[in-house]
C-alpha cells in the first residue's frame, strides 16, 4: 500500500529539498544532509510516483531486516534470527517507517549495521570488518543527529571488550570523514541547532502514554512481545559476550525511556531505532518458546490494526477535484501552510510537473534568528494569470480573500469542499477549499 496514501508535511519537504540545492537546505536547518542526498540521486533513476520515493525506504528496510536476522543468527542461532528478523518485517512502526519519505528508515538501517559490525569486530577483528564498521559509524551520524545516542550504547558495549582499540580507531576514521559536516555544524548550525531540535518535542508523555509506547515498540499484543523480551534479556545475560547486544536491545531503550520521563523526548521517529536490537533480544527470548506462541504474536502484528503513526492532511482528495476542472494555463495558489510541499506533490503527480503552482508560505529555516518572509499583495501574486485555482486550509486566506472580493475584475466559477477529516479536526479546519477564479478581460 505504499502508493494508496498521500504524502505528509515532512514528506514534502523532504521531496521539495532534494529537488532543490539539498545541501545548502540542510547545512541551513536542522538536519544532517545524507538521506536528502541519496533521495535527489534515486529520483532520476526511479522518478517521482508516490512509490518510487518510498522505494528507497523500503529497500532500507529489507536490508535492515537482514541485518537483524544476521545479528540473531551471530548471538543465539538461527531460530533466534528467524524470530528477530520476523519481528522486525511485521511491527507495524518499522514497516511504517521502511516507507516514509524521510530519514527514519535510513537510520534504523545504519542502526542495525552498525550493531552487526561492531559485534563481528570485536567477535574477530580485521581490516575490512573495521573499514566496513567506520562507513557505518559515518553514515549514521550523516543520517540524523539522534545516531549519537546509538554510539553512546556502542561506547559502553566498547568498554566490555578488550579488543575496543579496533572499534575507536573506526570512530576516528568515521570522525575524519565526518570533518566537512562538522565544520558546517560548527560555523553555520550551532547557534541554533538545539532550537531547532527543541522546536520540534516528542508527542509521547511519560507515564500517561507508556503503554502506547510499549505497543510501538511490541505490537497491540505488547504482553507477548514484553515476556519474550524479557526471557531474552535473562539469556542474553548468561554469557558477557551477549552482553553488547543486552546494552543495545534493553539498556539503549529502557535509559531513552527513563529520559523521557523527564523531558519531552519520546516520539515514533525516536522508538524506531531501538527497534533492530530490540527484536534481537525478542528472538533470543522466543527460540526456546512455543512455536504457536511466537506465530501468535507475529500473526497479530501482522493482522491487528497497528497505532496511526503519522496523521496527515487528505490533500489527494483536494488535488483530485482540481484536476478534474484543471486546464493548461491555470495557476494553482497553495494556502496550506506547513502542508504546502506535500500539497504541490499531490497536485504535480495528477496535473504535470510544470504546472504553475504558487506556494504562499516560503521556506523558513528552524532558527531563532528567522526573519517571517514578505508575502507580496494578492494582486502582484495573482497578476500574470487568467484563470486561478485557490486551494485553502487553516491558514489566514490571503490570495483567496483578495479574489472573492471581486477586485479587478476577478469573479469565482466554482468552489468546492474536500473533507479534512480526521487530521483536520485536531486544528478545528473540517474540509479544504478549492476554488477557481477567472479575471474579465
Amino acid at each position: 500500500g505504499a502508493d494508496s496514501y498521500p504524502l505528509w508535511t515532512d514528506e514534502g519537504w523532504s521531496v521539495w529539498t532534494a529537488g532543490g540545492d539539498w545541501l545548502a537546505i540542510t547545512a541551513n536547518d536542522r538536519h544532517p544532509p545524507l538521506y536528502f542526498g541519496l533521495l535527489a540521486l534515486w529520483r532520476d533513476v526511479g522518478g517521482d510516483s508516490r512509490l518510487a520515493l518510498r522505494f528507497l525506504s523500503i529497500a532500507f528496510g529489507l536490508i535492515a531486516v537482514a541485518a537483524v536476522y544476521r545479528i540473531g543468527a551471530d548471538m543465539r542461532g538461527q531460530r533466534a534470527g528467524i524470530f528477530a528478523a520476523l519481528g522486525m518485517a511485521a511491527l507495524p512502526m518499522a514497516v511504517y517507517y521502511s516507507q516514509e519519505v524521510r530519514h527514519y528508515g535510513l537510520l534504523t538501517l545504519w542502526t542495525a549495521l552498525s550493531w552487526l559490525l561492531l559485534l563481528r569486530l570485536l567477535a574477530h577483528p580485521n581490516r575490512w570488518r573495521w573499514l566496513a564498521y567506520a562507513l557505518s559509524v559515518c553514515g549514521l551520524v550523516y543520517t540524523l543527529y539522534f545516531g549519537v545516542f546509538v554510539l553512546i550504547a556502542q561506547g559502553a558495549a566498547l568498554m566490555l571488550s578488550r579488543r575496543r582499540l579496533w572499534a575507536l580507531s573506526a570512530w576516528l576514521a568515521a570522525g575524519i570523514l565526518y570533518l566537512p559536516w562538522l565544520m558546517i555544524i560548527l560555523t553555520q548550525q550551532a547557534s541554533f541547532l538545539a532550537f531547532g531540535i527543541g522546536a520540534n518535542p516528542g508527542t509521547l508523555r511519560l507515564p500517561e502514554h507508556l503503554w502506547e509506547v510499549a505497543s510501538l515498540l511490541f505490537g497491540r499484543l505488547a504482553l507477548i512481545g514484553a515476556a519474550a523480551w524479557g526471557a531474552g534479556m535473562r539469556d542474553l545475560a548468561r554469557r558477557p559476550a551477549r552482553w553488547g547486544a543486552l546494552i543495545a536491545g534493553v539498556g539503549l531503550p529502557v535509559g531513552l525511556i527513563a529520559l523521557g520521563w523527564l523531558t519531552p523526548l519520546l516520539a515514533p521517529r525516536v522508538l524506531v531505532m531501538f527497534v533492530p536490537m530490540l527484536m534481537v533480544v525478542v528472538g533470543a527470548g522466543l527460540r526456546k518458546a512455543p512455536v504457536w506462541l511466537a506465530a501468535i504474536w507475529i500473526g497479530l502484528l501482522l493482522v491487528a490494526p497497528g497505532p496511526v503513526i503519522q496523521p496527515r492532511l487528505p490533500i489527494d482528495g483536494a488535488a483530485s477535484i482540481l484536476a478534474a476542472g484543471y486546464q493548461p494555463g491555470d495557476a494553482v495558489i497553495l494556502e496550506t501552510g506547513w502542508d504546502d510541499n506535500a500539497a504541490a506533490y499531490e497536485i504535480r503527480r495528477l496535473i504535470g510537473a510544470d504546472a504553475a503552482i504558487v506556494r504562499m508560505l516560503a521556506y523558513l529555516p528552524q532558527r531563532p534568528d528567522a526573519l517571517p518572509p514578505t508575502i507580496p499583495p494578492a494582486s502582484e501574486i495573482v497578476a500574470p494569470f487568467q484563470r486561478v485555482w485557490v486551494v485553502h486550509w487553516l491558514t489566514a486566506p490571503h490570495v483567496r480573500s483578495y479574489l472573492d472580493s471581486g477586485a479587478d475584475g476577478w469573479t469565482r466559477i466554482s468552489a468546492v469542499e474536500a473533507s479534512a477529516l480526521p487530521y483536520g479536526a485536531d486544528f478545528g479546519a473540517l474540509s479544504i477549499y478549492i476554488g477557481l477564479y477567472m479575471r474579465e478581460t
